[in-house]
């Protein structure tokens, strides 16, 4: 900034609010020979003063002499060289253990072995089941009704997929 007096009513330069940019603006109110609100002159908008980011000074070329030994001298111009960025360490992801191993199918045979177990039947929420039915599922196939929970749910163990929770009787 210059060496002009602010008082309201001046321009000055300043981050809006609403275009996310360095705009000039109108000052609205001072407080303490500083401005405190503004008015964006490109969107109109009125908001607090915030000043604009300091832009860094670059850097300047570096100029080495060097003396060739002939009584001439050579000038060279290079630019400052930059720090190499640190490297980022890469983001270690916990690894996911693996869902337990399903019920093997002897097993499920073991589990309805000696059970008078009649026709499966299909398996639908509508339905309602009680513990050792025996069920057929669409996609999960043959599967034994284990245990009836609270809230219209069972567990089921399927020949292949092992228990899961699966709702009935709504």
């Amino acid at each position: 900034m210059t060496d002009v007096e602010l008082t309201a009513g001046k321009e000055v330069e300043a981050k809006c609010t609403k275009c996310k940019t360095v705009k000039r603006h109108t000052i609205v109110a001072m407080v303490d020979a500083k401005p405190k609100k503004v008015k964006c002159n490109t969107c109109d908008s009125e908001h607090r003063y915030i000043a604009p980011p300091k832009t860094k000074p670059k850097a300047k070329a570096k100029v080495v002499v060097r003396d060739e030994g002939d009584g001439k001298k050579s000038v060279t111009v290079a630019a400052k060289k930059k720090k190499p960025a640190a490297k980022k360490k890469p983001a270690t992801r916990k690894k996911k253990e693996p869902p337990p191993p399903p019920v093997p199918e002897e097993e499920f045979d073991k589990m309805i072995e000696g059970k008078e177990l009649g026709k499966p039947r299909k398996y639908a929420i509508t339905e309602t089941f009680i513990e050792e039915d025996l069920l057929k599922h669409k996609t999960l196939g043959l599967g034994l009704v284990t245990r009836v929970k609270g809230g219209g749910k069972i567990e089921v163990y399927f020949r292949k997929k092992g228990a899961k929770t699966m709702v009935h009787g709504r």
